[in-house]
Order: C-alpha cells, then sequence, then structure tokens
C-alpha cells in the first residue's frame, strides 16, 4: 500500500508542476527538441488504472495498476553515420494487483497487468534498406510490435484485442509479447506499397519462467524456437484518418520445443509428448463510413486457431467497432468481443465451460495532448482460469501521461 500512495503522491505531484511552471515546460521542450536535433528520440509514458470487480469472479473487490515506459529511440545515422538504422532502448516498469487474480479471466482484464517489477524490457537494433523495400530487427523484441497488430482495435484495455488469445497463451511462457520480450531476429519485406511479408525467429521461451522479476535472459538449446510468419495487404493511411484505410492480414506460428499433451497419457500413466505446436491466425480492419466534419466509423475482426493437444485455447474469434470523433475531433467510443473456446482436451482434463467470452465498452478522450482518460466496463461470461466461476462485471478508468 505504501508503495501505491508513494507513486500516487509522484504522479500528483508532476501534474501539479505541470500546471504550476509554464516556463518549465517550455524549456522541456526546447531540450526535448534538441534531442530531436541530435537524432535522439526520448519519450515518457505512465499509465495508471482504478478497477473494481463490481460482481462475480473469484472475489469482489477494487485494485489499482500502473505502468512506466522509458523509450529511447537514437538514429544512427546522426549519431555513426548509418543511414536508415535506428537503436532502441526501452525500460518497463510495473506496479499494483493483478485483475485476473481476483476475476479469474483467463484471457485477462488489462494490457498493462503483470508481476510488479521494473526492467529493460526491448533492447534492438533495425534498419531498413533497397529503398525501404527490405527491414530487419535484431535483438530483445516484442513481437507484438510487427506481427498479429492492428491499429483500430489498440483503443481497448482487454489484452485479448492486442495479441489474439490463441496465439497469447502459446509456448511454455507465452511468446515474445509483453511483459516478456525475447531474442529475436524479424524480417520484412514490401514487395510494393501495399503487400508485405514478414518473418521471424524468436526465442522459444523468453525471460525466466520461474523469475518474473527484472530482466532475465536465460538461454537453453531444449527450448526451441518460435517461427512466426505474416503476409500483410494495407491500403490508405490510419494515421491520416484516411477513410479509403483497410488492412487484411493472414499469420501462423510454430515451436520447435517438445510439449507435452493436455489430456493424453501413455499405458504407464505418464503424459505424452510430441515436438513443435502451431496455430494460424487471420484478421481484417478497415474505416467502415464517416459521418460528418470529424466523425469516422471503424472495426475489425480476428479469427486464429492453435493446436488442441498442447494448448487450453484451441480457437478465438474477436472483433469490435471503434467510433471516432464523437464529441470532439480526438475522442473514440469502442464496444469489442473476445470469445476464446478451450479445447475439447483441456475441457475433459478441468470441466472448464465451452468459452470465455469478454465484453467491453471503453471511452478514451484527450483532456490535454499529453493526458488522457478512458472510462471502460467489462463484462465476462464464464471466466476460465478455474471451473465454475461466476460471470464478472469489471468497471474502471484508465488515466494516460505521455511526453
Amino acid at each position: 500500500m505504501k508503495s501505491r500512495l508513494t507513486v500516487l503522491l509522484f504522479v500528483s505531484i508532476f501534474i501539479t508542476n505541470i500546471f504550476a511552471q509554464n516556463d518549465k515546460i517550455s524549456t522541456d521542450l526546447n531540450f526535448k527538441n534538441t534531442l530531436d536535433n541530435a537524432g535522439i528520440l526520448f519519450e515518457v509514458a505512465y499509465t495508471s488504472e482504478f478497477f473494481s470487480n463490481v460482481s462475480g469472479g473469484l472475489e469482489q473487490r477494487a485494485f489499482y495498476i500502473d505502468n512506466f515506459d522509458f523509450l529511447l529511440n537514437m538514429d544512427m545515422y546522426k549519431s555513426l553515420g548509418i543511414k536508415n538504422a535506428h537503436a532502441v532502448f526501452y525500460v518497463l516498469g510495473n506496479n499494483g494487483d493483478i485483475p485476473s487474480d481476483y476475476v479469474g479471466a483467463m484471457q485477462g482484464i488489462t494490457n498493462i497487468a503483470t508481476t510488479p517489477t521494473w526492467k529493460l524490457y526491448q533492447a534492438y537494433f533495425t534498419q531498413t534498406l533497397f529503398n525501404d523495400q527490405f527491414s530487419f530487427v535484431v535483438g530483445l523484441y516484442d513481437l507484438n510490435s510487427e506481427y498479429d497488430v492492428r491499429e483500430t482495435s489498440s483503443l481497448f484495455i482487454n489484452p485479448a484485442h492486442g495479441i489474439g488469445t490463441d496465439y497469447a497463451q502459446s509456448g511454455f511462457n507465452g511468446p515474445s509479447i509483453f511483459p516478456n520480450a525475447g531474442l529475436a531476429l524479424s524480417l520484412s519485406y514490401n514487395f510494393t506499397d501495399n503487400f508485405l511479408i514478414r518473418t521471424g525467429i524468436f526465442e522459444g521461451t523468453p525471460t525466466n519462467p520461474n523469475n518474473p522479476y527484472g530482466t532475465q535472459l536465460q538461454l537453453d538449446r531444449n527450448e526451441g524456437v518460435l517461427i512466426s510468419s505474416e503476409i500483410n495487404l494495407e491500403f490508405g493511411d490510419f494515421a491520416e484518418l484516411d477513410n479509403t484505410f483497410a488492412r487484411y492480414a493472414i499469420g501462423g506460428w510454430y515451436y520447435t520445443s517438445e510439449f507435452e499433451d493436455i489430456a493424453g497419457q501413455n499405458e504407464l500413466g505418464n503424459p505424452l509428448k510430441h515436438k513443435g505446436t502451431f496455430g494460424i491466425y487471420a484478421y481484417g480492419e478497415k474505416y467502415l463510413l464517416k459521418t460528418g466534419s470529424s466523425g469516422s466509423l471503424a472495426g475489425f475482426l480476428r479469427v486464429g486457431m492453435a493446436d488442441s493437444k498442447v494448448n487450453q485455447v484451441d480457437y478465438y474469434i474477436g472483433g469490435g467497432l471503434i467510433y471516432y470523433g464523437l464529441f470532439n475531433e480526438n475522442d473514440q467510443l469502442g464496444l469489442a468481443v473476445a470469445s476464446a473456446h478451450n479445447s475439447d482436451e483441456c475441457r475433459c482434463a478441468t470441466a472448464l465451460d465451452p468459452y470465455e467470452t469478454n465484453i467491453e465498452l471503453t471511452y478514451s478522450t484527450n483532456i490535454f495532448e499529453w493526458l488522457s482518460i478512458q472510462p471502460d466496463i467489462q463484462y465476462i461470461i464464464n471466466p476460465s482460469a478455474e471451473a465454475n466461476i461466476e460471470n464478472s462485471l469489471v468497471v474502471g478508468t484508465r488515466i494516460s501521461v505521455g511526453f
């Protein structure tokens, strides 16, 4: 509790000083411009969430979460003369509770929930070549920065809309995603302005599953690798609110290591094992219509499946609608559904319900350019962290500060 109060006090003082010291803001912005001119981009973000499990789940209670992000992006041309190259360092700090411990939601509640710790999250080198047609990334890298990521679904707080649940729960410790990025080499090639293919080799078990604190690099030849590939078709420019924007993708992944079957056993009662596990997914997102001078409606849909012998979730479907410009030009109102199917093998072993479904209603608006607030409501049908959990209603608010 003391650590939470300390963080809240720090943020309160920080925001108060911003209001009280306009001259200092100008000085800080000039300093940032100086860094930009030197090829150094430094970004700081703070996200806090206050949620309450109003009914159902495992325990009715309120909880607090926060997340610090420190990002340093260095233009290697300005520093070392290497054209079209960047070095990126990303430090992550998290505090607070893990909501799914109280809700019992297998898909989670918030995409910043994790073990309270500070770590070097990402550290990688990236370069583009051949007139920006080819690019590569090497280092400690989050797979979900490029693979299975959608512009439209990024509004939602539930983690299932960042990377599909079928992919997120794969492997021994999940793939190389938040909060555990592993070593990686990822390659991308643009055949045309609209057609791109990317493939990557990622550490099979990022960090140490037995020690979630700090940055853990644990390489073991038995962990194998994760191979991920994706084909993208993209039209228009989402950032420019171009109403011709649309993106369609199909991807797949494969782990080379050995896995135990969920329900299978040999004649001695030992778990059956087989080499490798896999999954495929597809998604689409696009602007659907424009209303008035600034209003737009967009939508997304994603489906995926995973090897049912190894994974709890063997298929998943999620989708949502987002309205931009409801009250002002920078607000967003969204409604999304994420439904994960527990495999027959898993249900035979655990007596879970067939589906866990999350329904999320959320609204985000910028109070200032650097401050946003996002009320959020989630209703979880058949939480599947364990059997026989009552449906849960979770309400809360996210506050984000970024420079």
